[in-house]
């Protein structure tokens, strides 16, 4: 994805959650990224402001926790699914000219 290799090279890429609530800390052995996108099923939600640190921030509501740290590892949180439905969290995440995401499904209720 992108014209660069894998320059993030995250510990794993698509998860699997209990509809109870769950979380996950994906590791990167790159250095310096960025999230571009973050979207709970078809909502996109803006994690980024002109005064976010893409290596070190917080992102928090009412169905998720996102907290990137250092840039090598990245907590995410999801709160207990209380639909008839999964859900789907998707995060995008860029390198210069690579472009790589994180998939989590959890599961409804």
């Amino acid at each position: 994805m992108g014209k660069w290799s894998d320059i993030i090279q995250l510990s794993g890429k698509e998860f699997t959650f209990k509809s109870t609530g769950d979380s996950v800390s994906v590791t990167a052995k790159g250095k310096w990224w960025g999230v571009s996108y973050v979207g709970l099923d078809t909502n996109t939600i803006n994690v980024n402001s002109s005064t976010t640190d893409p290596c070190n921030f917080t992102y928090s509501d009412s169905n998720i926790k996102i907290i990137s740290k250092s840039c090598d590892t990245l907590f995410i949180k999801m709160n207990a699914n209380n639909s008839d439905s999964a859900r789907t969290l998707r995060i995008g995440l860029w390198a210069g000219d690579y472009h790589d995401g994180i998939k989590i499904v959890q599961a409804k209720r």
